[in-house]
């Protein structure tokens, strides 16, 4: 990955000077001839953070930071993706290309000073936009909440393009009773060194039919999903299982239980083609219900797409609730195989 520095910027402007959005770029950055969009130096780490992280609750913000300090000890490169722009020794914007297992960037929101303009704004988006395409990503995505128009209008100029919008729905676990599996149903435990091109074949061949983010199924493939979510902050896969009917893989479930609090996560469910529309989805999920809840959760939650709508009709009928909304957006950075 070629990384921003403060230096190489203008020499990248000038060598793509041919191409119509970097001379816009080069007049813009003409008439702000003070500001330098670059990575941040480690002693810099902190007020990036800081300007990045200033539009979040004080609870969230201090969330943030554990964050932050738990990933930097498993993951000492975590702050690659940092993105600032300075002047006068300030840190004037700032974004976070988070990169993800697999080929998978996640575009944290980005953050200004009150006083830029729309033009020096526009400056640092374009040098975003040419750190994503140097990269060697598959695709960047970003979540955000619905009434973020700021944010909404700098992916846009991005070009990125609002995919689906995504539902939290939890479910509370304390009345949830001992159900057994579906009938002829049995679930094997995932094992990572045996079963994980096992499982990418499972996620691959679930995708048809399915309205779980359609769209996605363009810009990444089976192998980014199930790294992502393998190698995700925070995520444990020792309850992560392979579905079988008669011996044969038709689907997985992906459990994951947060060590922080009593709540479990559904990461991921998927089912193949042939075994839907049978009921098999809804007593699944209320397996996963009571196992969460034998493993000491007090509520399960996951994500849904709102256009997903059997998955959403099942997630209902089994007692989940929606308690957030957010738009995903993603832009595609390279063809997929």
């Amino acid at each position: 990955m070629t990384l921003l520095t403060e230096h190489s910027v203008q020499a990248r402007m000038m060598d793509a000077s041919s191409d119509d959005g970097a001379q816009q770029l080069t007049s813009l950055q003409k008439s702000n001839p003070d500001y330098r969009v670059r990575t941040p130096r480690p002693h810099e780490y902190l007020d990036v953070l800081s300007l990045l992280f200033d539009r979040f609750p004080q609870a969230s913000r201090e969330s943030l930071y554990r964050w932050v300090r738990n990933a930097y000890q498993q993951r000492p490169d975590i702050f690659k993706g940092l993105i600032m722009m300075g002047r006068h020794g300030r840190v004037h914007a700032a974004t976070w290309a988070y990169r993800l297992p697999g080929s998978q960037l996640m575009l944290w929101r980005t953050n200004y000073s009150q006083s830029l303009e729309v033009s020096v704004r526009r400056y640092f988006l374009g040098e975003v936009n040419r750190y994503l395409a140097a990269s060697d990503a598959a695709i960047a995505w970003m979540s955000i909440k619905p009434e973020d128009e700021k944010t909404r209008q700098d992916l846009e100029w991005l070009a990125f393009e609002k995919v689906t919008d995504l539902a939290t729905m939890v479910s509370p676990l304390r009345r949830v009773e001992e159900v057994g599996l579906p009938c002829g149903v049995s679930l094997q435990a995932f094992d990572h060194q045996l079963h994980r091109d096992r499982l990418i074949n499972v996620v691959n061949s679930a995708r048809e039919g399915s309205l779980d983010c359609p769209v996605m199924d363009k810009l990444r493939d089976a192998k980014d999903v199930v790294e992502g979510h393998l190698y995700r902050d925070g995520c444990n896969s020792s309850d992560w299982c392979l579905v079988q009917q008669d011996g044969e893989d038709v689907g997985c479930l992906l459990l994951s239980h947060h060590a922080d609090q009593p709540q479990a996560e559904l990461v991921y469910f998927a089912l193949l083609p042939q075994v839907r529309g049978h009921g098999m989805g809804r007593e699944l999920i209320r397996f996963v219900q009571f196992k969460a809840k034998s493993k000491g959760a007090d509520y399960l939650s996951l994500t849904c797409d709102i256009d997903n709508h059997p998955a959403w009709k099942t997630y209902c009928q089994t007692g989940f609730v929606e308690v957030d909304r957010w738009e995903f957006h993603a832009k595609g950075l390279r063809e997929t195989s």
